[in-house]
C-alpha cells in the first residue's frame, strides 16, 4: 500500500469506504487494476519481498488460480475473518486513529509482491 494519489478509479477497492471488509479477491483485482502498481521495486522496510514478474503470478487470473488452487484454506480463513478496514480492533491506544484514517483514504494496492 503506498498513500501516493494517483489519477485512476479503482472499481474493486474503495480506501475511502469506511465499511469495508479486506477480502483477497478484491485486493489483488485492485492491485492489477493500478497502472501504478510497479513502481515500488520492494515493499519499504522489507527490502526482501519484492516487487513479482515471474510469470507464475504475472497476471490476476494467475494470482487468483493460485490463491485457489494452492492456498485455497488460506484464502478461505482470511476472507471469513472479515477484517474491517477502518477496524480498531488491536491498534494500541497510543496510536494516533484519525491521522491513521487519514492516511488509509489516500492509499493504494501496489504489487504483487513476493
Amino acid at each position: 500500500m503506498s498513500t501516493e494519489d494517483l489519477e485512476y478509479k479503482d472499481e474493486y477497492f474503495d480506501f475511502k469506504n469506511e465499511s469495508v471488509v479486506l477480502n483477497l479477491n478484491s485486493i489483488i483485482e485492485s492491485c492489477f487494476a493500478n497502472p501504478k502498481r510497479n513502481i515500488h521495486p520492494t515493499v519499504k522496510y522489507a527490502s526482501v519481498i519484492k516487487f513479482c514478474e515471474n510469470e507464475k503470478y504475472g497476471s490476476k487470473e494467475k494470482l487468483l488460480s493460485l490463491l485457489e488452487t494452492e492456498l485455497p484454506k488460506c484464502s478461505k480463513e482470511f476472507n471469513q475473518a472479515k477484517i474491517k478496514l477502518y477496524g480498531t480492533e488491536g491498534m494500541r491506544t497510543y496510536n494516533n486513529t484519525q491521522k491513521w484514517f487519514e492516511t488509509l483514504r489516500k492509499s493504494r494496492w501496489y504489487g504483487p509482491f513476493i
